[in-house]
């Protein structure tokens, strides 16, 4: 973290508090920390915080965002903190983690990852996400003794491969809803070893329940806290230091006001009933899986607990090199915008299999 106390800075009110571009991540994950706020947000700002201009997109798309310097305060992956923290403020006690299985990660395999190889393996995952690949060369790193360089993976775009239920692999298709969890009889088209799948798609999937036979399905986080015995740290909330430094009472205000609105959300029954409603419409998961998702597989505090796991996966980062951004192909659109008023065993086992 860059030497900036949120905490502990003062400023002088300005006369009209800042507007600031607050980004979102565009799936359900982080719904209880964003849905009060977006209902009662007045238009002219409050708290010391001026309007908000919210903007909703992919954790690899608000990365970039951030790193141009599109975005003011906005969650993050993992990986991207980590790699430019020196550049960034910390905001306190937010963060997408999970104690253990989180369903939102997952890598469907033909084979244990053990037997896998990065030169003959053909692996598949998607431009969305920087952390979750990180994650998955660890693990593979750890079960095949090898080392998995980004050259060894595939890189594809969810919204054109999977929402259009197309995924392009030595020129076979495939065909039906990997969305409904039916990958097409036979399972992956030829070609295919592994797939990662994560966010509200892998949802899908998991709620679907069913495999093609001899398929294996990997929970990543579930893999992590088996072998380390902690939370992993999904995305945090940062600010550019620049922003950080010009507004710190309104970054201040605008920590409280997040963390706020994330009690509310866990308070209030009805406002979660109405948040399941839109969130249900939105992505077609019915309300009992987003339910248990929100309450059992994800963890939005950012304690002791969850630092220690940061300073792993930065060491961890280090290992594979991971001083450039990990995902190289950039398919995301730009970001869509509205204005608001441990285990110590070595084996990871597949939490499904076909």
């Amino acid at each position: 973290m860059a030497e900036f106390s949120i905490a502990s800075t003062r400023e002088q009110a300005p006369p009209h508090p800042p507007l600031v571009r607050l980004g979102a991540i565009a799936y359900v994950n982080t719904l209880p920390i964003y849905y009060p706020l977006a209902r009662v947000w007045p238009e002219e700002g409050a708290d010391g915080i001026g309007p908000l201009q919210l903007q909703y997109a992919t954790p690899a798309a608000l990365n970039r965002a951030v790193f141009q310097g599109a975005l003011d305060v906005s969650p993050v992956s993992s990986a991207f903190y980590l790699r430019h923290r020196e550049q960034l403020v910390l905001l306190d006690d937010l963060s997408v983690s999970s104690p253990g299985a989180v369903e939102s990660v997952l890598f469907i395999s033909r084979a244990p990852l053990a037997a896998l190889n990065p030169a003959q393996s053909r692996l598949w995952v998607p431009s969305s996400s920087e952390t979750s690949i990180a994650l998955l060369q660890h693990l593979l790193q750890l079960e095949t003794g090898l080392s998995w360089p980004l050259s060894a993976l595939h890189c594809y775009d969810p919204a054109q491969h999977l929402r259009q239920n197309v995924l392009l692999a030595n020129g076979s298709l495939l065909d039906g809803s990997l969305l409904d969890g039916s990958l097409v009889d036979g399972g992956l088209p030829e070609g295919i070893d592994g797939l990662l799948v994560i966010g509200d798609d892998a949802l899908k999937c998991s709620a679907a329940g069913h495999w093609p036979q001899g398929f294996l399905v990997y929970d990543l986080a579930e893999c992590w806290q088996q072998r380390y015995g902690l939370p992993f740290v999904f995305a945090v909330w940062v600010a550019r230091l620049p922003w950080a430094q010009a507004h710190p009472n309104a970054l201040a205000e605008l920590n409280r006001t997040l963390c706020n609105s994330r009690a509310r959300f866990w308070a209030d029954g009805e406002l979660q009933q109405l948040a399941l409603q839109d969130a249900c419409a939105r992505c077609t998961i019915s309300p009992e899986v987003v339910f248990r998702y929100w309450h059992h597989c994800l963890d939005f505090n950012l304690g002791p607990s969850h630092l220690q796991s940061l300073e792993r996966f930065q060491s961890i980062l280090t290992l594979l090199g991971s001083s450039q951004p990990t995902v190289p192909f950039h398919h995301d659109a730009t970001p869509s915008t509205a204005c608001i008023a441990a285990s110590s065993g070595n084996d990871c086992p597949p939490v499904q299999s076909g």
